[in-house]
């Protein structure tokens, strides 16, 4: 495997050593982001791209990956990111990469497992940011369930607290064995639940529920 490694600063010692000793790595070249790409870079086929944020703005990043995956078609890109704030998250993610991985003390034996595993859309970040993620997550799921709550009462639709969650979750399109799965309930009482909403709402067919469900988040009802 050839891999290209570009950073706009100095290329960490620890990093170097574990790509030239992995032996699923044929070549390893380094480059610099504002060198522009020679013939030997053209020739060289690069299948995967290693590219360090640092010193970098989110739409820099995303240019040179688009970039670089316009030129070589099969290649895969990992992006090595600093530690950020919930606040950058967005950003991040709309970043058109294959892989992130955030930079810690073990970041060269993480860029070696992921070579090894070769697993495509692998998002590494350090424990206490995925703990911190996963409880905004948490946040706005249940503010988006109090919203929806909300709505649902503000159309006079009355709903048992069950029969919420069963509506939120068939709101975002899910079929009734995956809601089960969620809910930890069968299949069976899923189905019950769905029957008892189409009645409440006084609508048939599932598409035309779910359009509805999803219409009341957007707007509020006209008095």
């Amino acid at each position: 495997m050839n891999i290209l490694y570009v950073s706009n600063t100095i290329f960490p010692h620890e990093i170097i050593k574990v790509l030239e000793e992995n032996p699923l790595v044929d070549l390893v070249k380094f480059t610099g982001i504002k060198q522009p790409n020679n013939e030997e870079l053209r020739v060289f086929q690069p299948k995967l791209m290693l590219l360090d944020m640092d010193g970098l703005h989110f739409q820099e990043a995303d240019k040179i990956i688009q970039e670089a995956k316009e030129y070589w078609k099969e290649i895969r890109t990992f992006l090595l990111i600093a530690p950020f704030s919930s606040d950058d998250l967005h950003d991040i993610l709309l970043i058109n990469t294959d892989s992130i991985l955030v930079q810690t003390n073990e970041i060269a034996e993480t860029i070696n497992e992921a070579i090894n595993t070769n697993l495509p859309d692998q998002f590494i970040f350090p424990a206490t940011f995925t703990k911190k993620l996963v409880d905004l997550l948490q946040e706005k799921k249940e503010w988006n369930m109090e919203l929806f709550q909300y709505r649902l009462y503000a159309h006079q639709i009355e709903l048992s607290p069950r029969q919420i969650e069963v509506a939120y979750l068939l709101k975002k399109g899910l079929r009734n064995k995956e809601i089960a799965e969620l809910l930890r309930l069968s299949e069976g009482t899923v189905k019950i639940h769905v029957s008892q909403i189409y009645q409440k709402l006084k609508m048939k067919g599932r598409k035309r529920v779910i359009l509805f469900l999803n219409e009341i988040m957007i707007k509020e009802r006209e008095v």
